[in-house]
């Protein structure tokens, strides 16, 4: 073949080639997400707020409570629930990861983002209120719509308000149950039972007469005490008819009194003795955990159960 036509044919095929690329990128599928993306390594510097400026949020995760907490004198409160113990340390740890929003997207048309039924909303009082909306997720399931003040759409890390996808209990700040260096004195009261008793050289004893038949029980219950934690929060403000059914009632409910020196005191009598109570109640179904509380507190939480065995067993021969 001659030169000529070698070099008319191979023109030929590139031409038809280039051809086939271009049909190719033509009718590629578009992007379902139409976007403009930050130029560089730049992003998009969404918001920004300093958590010693916060003094109000209120936030709504689509599968739980509404909940708003205020802060006064350096204090996290709940508006609607003065008595609500907040977890300020746990509330502001999550604040942090939402108080920078940054994005390398923004989406360029109207679409369907989610925003009329939102996953998460949150009002953040700092310097200025800004609301924060996150709507759904992307097709990849690692970003989310997101918009402040109802402007402009981006996609942003969906971690940063993982965090808040939590019931409001989550947000309860549970006193430590105290522990003590020594337990010299402890009344134990549920149905059908009730006795004070004293430590008296190296054995509990009935305060009054001295029997040492409860020591080795006694002693189980103590034990057990000094290594409760609380295992979480179950309810908040429950009605009668629930505190019944937790046995937290004054016809069911166990209540452990323990008392220890003060300073320098030591009798029980001389005033000078740290007093704390426990109420222990039923066993909560499918766990190993059984209601607790502090006397009068509107806050449930549970402990483990073995206390509450070794107590029974004190009404048993």
């Amino acid at each position: 073949m001659k030169r000529s036509n070698k070099l008319l044919l191979m023109l030929v095929l590139v031409t038809v080639l280039l051809a086939g690329i271009l049909l190719v990128i033509r009718y590629l599928p578009k992007d379902e997400e139409p976007s403009e993306t930050a130029p560089g390594a730049d992003r998009y510097k969404l918001y920004a707020e300093e958590i010693g400026n916060v003094t109000r949020v209120a936030f709504k995760h689509r599968d739980h409570e509404a909940c708003e907490f205020v802060k006064q004198d350096g204090k996290w409160i709940r508006p609607d629930a003065p008595d609500f113990p907040v977890a300020g340390d746990y509330l502001e740890q999550l604040l942090a990861s939402i108080l920078t929003v940054t994005s390398d997207k923004k989406m360029e048309v109207d679409g369907a983002y989610g925003f009329d039924d939102p996953q998460f909303t949150i009002e953040i009082d700092g310097k200025e209120k800004n609301v924060l909306t996150f709507g759904t997720t992307n097709a990849l399931g690692d970003k989310t719509y997101f918009r402040l003040n109802g402007g402009d759409v981006y996609l942003v890390d969906r971690t940063i308000w993982a965090g808040f996808n939590v019931d409001q209990l989550e947000f309860v700040g549970q006193e430590e149950i105290p522990q003590f260096d020594e337990y010299h004195y402890l009344q134990i009261e549920f149905p059908g039972f009730s006795k004070e008793f004293s430590y008296n050289r190296n054995l509990w004893v009935i305060r009054d007469t001295l029997d040492q038949t409860y020591h080795d029980k006694v002693s189980a219950v103590v034990n057990n005490y000094s290594a409760l934690y609380w295992g979480g929060t179950v309810a908040f403000r429950p009605d009668e008819e629930t505190i019944r059914e937790m046995g937290l009632d004054a016809d069911h409910v166990i209540r452990l009194t323990f008392m220890t020196p003060l300073g320098g005191g030591y009798g029980i009598d001389d005033g000078k003795m740290l007093k704390y109570t426990l109420e222990i109640g039923n066993e909560i179904p499918g766990t190993t955990y059984v209601y607790a509380r502090y006397p009068g507190s509107p806050v449930i939480g549970k402990i483990f159960y073995t206390v509450r065995k070794n107590v029974l067993l004190l009404n048993e021969e």
